[in-house]
């Protein structure tokens, strides 16, 4: 069995089944709530996570009506009845790519009120019908309250920011186009998160409630602003991590 995430005008989760065949079929779906995103899902072992955010009015996205945010929490154990156990809330415009590979915590790229674009969240789902917020990093600037402002360049001025001439700080890309893409991918107690603009961010966060900046590496230039780390991937027995970037002229002729 396996479940992927189903994009387009219908947004849910579709469960196939593929054990020792080659031959797959479409054995259930399950619609996601209107005018939400369901991007992404992690599981491990019975429990599975899906995303819910807010559609951008660029890709189909109706402003004037409510849509669902956050994460769902599911019990998988029956892999054709998925249970929804919980329902954990941003406030905002709920979370992009995730991350969960067992135990108490699940790692998000989430859009949280009074912050600009997504910031890392570590959420304690050992009771999964009660998650609850453990700690939260952000990049300096980009929670509103913040006088400190990131790099603003000429294509995006702002003349009440205050630029940051801290060198760790420092990188190309205006305040939008600095947000935790996803999914924070988590190897032992390292936090590896994928910034757009920010560049690959590496966290210590041996101590869940207190996530700490080990190091930070630009991509932008030679890669674009917006999502100049898209995705990253470490590979801790060979000692690197690929990343990504992404292509985003489709959004411009959404």
């Amino acid at each position: 069995m396996v479940f992927i995430y189903r994009p387009g005008l219908a947004f849910g989760l579709v469960g196939g089944g593929c054990y020792r065949s080659l031959k797959t079929k479409v054995v259930k779906f399950i619609e996601g709530p209107p005018n939400t995103w369901t991007l992404q899902m992690e599981l491990h072992g019975d429990i599975m996570i899906t995303s819910l955010e807010k559609i951008f009015p660029n890709f189909g996205g109706d402003t004037t009506k409510p849509f669902t945010e956050g994460v769902y929490i599911w019990d998988i154990s029956d892999p054709l009845n998925p249970k929804k156990l919980g329902h954990y809330k941003t406030g905002g415009s709920g979370t992009h790519r995730n991350f969960y590979n067992g135990g108490k915590y699940m790692h998000l790229a989430a859009g949280m009120p009074g912050y600009k674009g997504n910031i890392y969240v570590i959420v304690d789902i050992s009771n999964p019908k009660k998650p609850v917020e453990v700690s939260r990093w952000w990049v300096p600037g980009q929670k509103d309250t913040e006088t400190e402002h990131h790099y603003v360049d000429e294509k995006h001025p702002d003349e009440k920011a205050t630029t940051s001439r801290h060198p760790s700080h420092v990188f190309c890309g205006s305040d939008h186009e600095v947000s935790l893409h996803g999914p924070p991918y988590v190897l032992d107690n390292l936090a590896y998160l994928p910034y757009g603009a920010a560049g690959m961010v590496v966290l210590d966060i041996s101590d869940v409630k207190n996530p700490k900046q080990v190091s930070r590496l630009d991509f932008s230039p030679p890669f674009h602003n917006t999502l100049g780390v898209h995705g990253a991937l470490p590979i801790a027995e060979k000692g690197i991590a690929f990343v990504n970037s992404e292509d985003v002229t489709y959004a411009k002729e959404a």
